[in-house]
C-alpha cells in the first residue's frame, strides 16, 4: 500500500492508520477531466476497520482528504 495513501488517510479518518486495501474505478469527469473514485477498508492502530470513499481529480493519483457528508462509514 502506498505511503502517500496512509497518510491521507489518517488525515482524513483522524485516527493512526496501518494498512489499507482500495480499489479504484473510472468515473465520467466531463470538464473536470480524469476523475476517479477510490473505495476500500482501512485498518487503525486499535484494530478498527474503517469504510472509506473518496473522489480522486486530476491526472496524477495523489489523494488529497477531504471531508464531504456521508463519505465516511464505519464498520
Amino acid at each position: 500500500m502506498s505511503e502517500k495513501l496512509l497518510i491521507a488517510l489518517t488525515k482524513m479518518l483522524r485516527k493512526p492508520i496501518n494498512g489499507a486495501e482500495a480499489q479504484t474505478e473510472q468515473l465520467h469527469g466531463g470538464t473536470l477531466g480524469d476523475v476517479k473514485l477510490l473505495t476500500g477498508t482501512a485498518q487503525t492502530a486499535g484494530g478498527e476497520t474503517l469504510s472509506f470513499r473518496h473522489t480522486v481529480i486530476g491526472g496524477d493519483d495523489s489523494v488529497t482528504p477531504r471531508r464531504r457528508a456521508g463519505s465516511l462509514r464505519k464498520n
